[in-house]
C-alpha cells in the first residue's frame, strides 16, 4: 500500500502517544468504576448505564445490551490488550473476561426480559456477539452465545420457521432484523444451520419495503442505524454473501436481493443533497428523517450520518463495481470532515444559533468517535479504492478528530482494586506519559441528547460511552505508528474487512 500521510499529516511521537496513553486512561477509568460480585469462583463486572435516553429509563434490561453494557466494555478491554505488554496484557483481558462473565450469567434474565427482541445494538443477537467476539474462544461464552441463538431461531420470527413464533416487527439495523440478519450473516461460516434464517430474514425486511417499522404511520428514516439505508445494506451483503450460501441464495435470489439494496441506494440519493457543506470542501449530506422537521436535520454520525448511511456505498460499489458509489462516498467523507470540526466537534447540522451550545457527542453512536472511525476506515484503502487524495484527507481529518477527542477526557482518579493494573501501566508508557497523569483515569462526559447538549454524562458503553471512544483513540494510534495491534476489528454491520484483525470468535 502507498505511503499516504505527508509530513504536515504525520503526529509527532508525542501526539501518537498520547491518544494511546489517553485509550489506557479511560481503560484505568473503568476498570476504577466497575461494579464487581463473586458468583462461582469468578468476578463478574458491570457498569451502570447512566443513560438520559427514555429507552434505557423505560426498559432498564437495556443494560446489557451491546449498546450499553459489559459486552462492548469487553470488547474495547480486550482490544487494549492487544497492545499491552505481559504480564499486564493478562491482566486487561481478566477485566474483560469479568465483564462477559457478567453477561453470560446474565443470559437466562435478558432471554426473559428482551423476548422477541433480537435486535443487534439493543437486543439479545448483539448480547450474543460481545461474547463470541470478546471471549478469548472460552467455552463457556460461546455456549452461552449459542444459548442465544437458539433462542432466536426457535421462538422468534421471521428467523424461526415454526408455528407460534414471536415476530419481532422491525427491519432496522440497530433493532431488528436487518441487524440480526448482519450477525447471522457474520456467524454463516461458524455455523451452518443458521444460513437459511439469515436469508428468511432478507425476505422479510426486501418484502417490507421502506418503513423499517410496522408500526409507523408517517414516520420513515433513509438513515442506517434506524432506517432505509441500513435495511439496504443487509440485502447487499446478503446478495454478496460467501460461496458457501449459495445452495440457498440461488442466482434469482441474489439478484433480487442487490435490486432492492440498488433500490435502496436510488432511494437515499433521492433525499441528499450538498446543500450547506462549505462549497470549498464539496460534500453529502442525508436528512435524519423523509418528512417532518428531521427533513431538514442532518446528523453526523454513525446512526444518522454518513459513518453509517455510507456504508450502504462501499457495500453497492464492491457488489456492482460502478465508481459512482466510490464518487459518492467520497463526497459523505468531506461532508464529515468539513462540518465535524475541533474544538467544538459538533455533529447536528445546521449549527445552533450563535451563544448556544452545539451537540457535542463524542460517541460511536451519533457523535465524532463514529465520524473519526468512518475516516479512518476510508484511509486504510481495503475497504474501498479511493482515490489516494480522498483518502489522505481523510486520515488527516480523522487523526485531527481523535485527538480532539481525547482532548475532551477529563481526568478521574482510579482507587481501591484499580491501582495495581495502574501501576503496571505506569511503566510501560513511553516518554512523558510515564508520571502520575498515567496513573490516574480518564472519564469522557458527553451529551447523550441533542436537545439537552450540557447535560453531559459519563457512561461506560460502547455506543454512547468511554469504551467505544477508547476504541477509537487505539484504532488512530495503531494507524498513525504503522502498527497492526490495537487497530479495530470491524463489527457484522461494517464492511471494512481489511481493518485490522480478527478476534478469536
Amino acid at each position: 500500500m502507498e505511503e499516504l500521510a505527508g509530513p504536515a499529516d504525520r503526529p509527532s511521537l508525542e501526539e501518537s502517544t498520547s491518544l494511546a496513553a489517553s485509550a489506557l486512561r479511560i481503560a484505568l477509568w473503568l476498570n476504577a468504576t466497575k461494579s464487581c460480585k463473586s458468583c462461582r469462583r469468578e468476578q463478574e463486572c458491570t457498569w451502570p448505564m447512566n443513560s438520559t435516553d427514555g429507552a434505557p429509563r423505560a426498559h432498564p434490561y437495556l443494560a446489557q445490551s451491546l449498546y450499553y453494557g459489559s459486552p462492548g466494555t469487553a470488547i474495547f478491554l480486550q482490544q487494549l490488550a492487544t497492545t499491552r505488554a505481559l504480564p499486564e496484557a493478562d491482566a486487561w483481558r481478566g477485566v474483560a473476561s469479568c465483564a462477559l462473565a457478567a453477561a453470560r450469567s446474565s443470559v437466562p434474565s435478558s432471554l426473559r426480559d428482551f423476548g422477541a427482541n433480537a435486535g443487534f445494538y439493543y437486543g439479545l443477537t448483539g448480547i450474543a456477539y460481545g461474547l463470541r467476539a470478546a471471549g478469548d474462544s472460552s467455552e463457556l461464552f460461546a455456549t452461552a452465545a449459542s444459548t442465544i441463538e437458539e433462542h432466536v431461531l426457535s421462538r422468534v420470527a421471521p428467523f424461526s420457521s415454526r408455528g407460534g413464533a414471536t415476530l419481532w416487527n422491525n427491519t432496522d439495523v440497530a433493532h431488528g432484523a436487518s441487524g440480526t440478519g448482519l450477525y447471522f450473516l457474520w456467524m454463516a461460516t461458524r455455523r451452518p444451520e443458521l444460513r437459511e434464517e439469515t436469508r428468511r430474514a432478507a425476505g422479510d425486511a426486501a418484502a417490507r419495503g421502506p418503513d423499517t417499522d410496522g408500526t409507523h404511520a408517517h414516520d420513515y428514516y433513509p438513515t442506517f442505524c434506524c432506517g432505509g439505508a441500513g435495511v439496504a445494506y443487509f440485502l447487499s451483503e446478503l446478495a454478496q454473501a460467501p460461496a458457501n450460501l449459495s445452495a440457498l441464495l440461488t442466482p434469482s435470489r441474489r439478484a433480487a436481493f442487490l435490486d432492492g439494496a440498488l433500490r435502496g441506494g436510488a432511494h437515499v440519493m433521492s433525499l441528499s443533497t450538498t446543500a450547506g457543506v462549505p462549497h470549498q470542501a464539496g460534500g453529502l449530506l442525508l436528512p435524519h428523517e423523509e418528512e417532518g422537521p428531521g427533513r431538514t436535520q442532518f446528523f453526523l454520525g454513525w446512526c444518522g450520518g454518513p459513518p453509517g448511511w455510507a456504508r450502504l456505498f462501499v457495500s453497492l460499489h464492491r457488489a456492482t463495481h460502478d465508481a459512482v458509489w466510490l464518487d459518492r462516498l467520497a463526497l459523505a467523507a468531506r461532508a464529515v470532515a468539513a462540518l465535524v470540526q475541533p474544538p467544538t466537534l459538533p455533529v447536528l447540522y445546521p449549527l445552533p444559533p450563535a451563544g448556544t451550545p452545539p451537540w457535542s457527542n463524542l460517541g460511536q453512536c451519533c457523535g465524532a468517535s463514529a465520524a473519526a472511525q468512518f475516516l479512518l476506515s476510508l484511509a486504510d484503502g481495503q475497504a474501498a479504492p479511493l482515490d489516494p487524495a480522498v483518502r489522505r484527507e481523510a486520515r488527516a481529518a480523522g487523526l485531527r478528530l481523535a485527538r480532539a477527542i481525547a482532548a475532551r477526557g477529563v481526568p478521574a482518579a482510579p482507587d481501591g482494586p484499580a491501582e495495581p493494573i495502574a501501576r503496571a501501566a505506569s511503566r510501560t508508557i513511553a516518554g512523558d506519559f510515564s508520571g502520575p497523569l498515567c496513573r490516574r483515569g480518564l472519564a469522557v462526559p458527553s451529551p447523550e441528547e441533542h436537545a439537552a447538549p450540557l447535560d453531559t454524562r459519563w457512561q461506560a458503553g460502547w455506543m454512547q460511552g468511554a469504551a467505544g471512544v477508547g476504541s477509537l483513540l487505539l484504532h488512530a494510534h495503531a494507524l498513525a505508528t504503522g502498527q497492526t495491534e490495537g487497530r479495530r476489528v470491524p463489527w457484522p454491520d461494517e464492511p471494512y474487512s481489511g481493518v485490522g484483525t480478527a478476534l478469536p470468535a
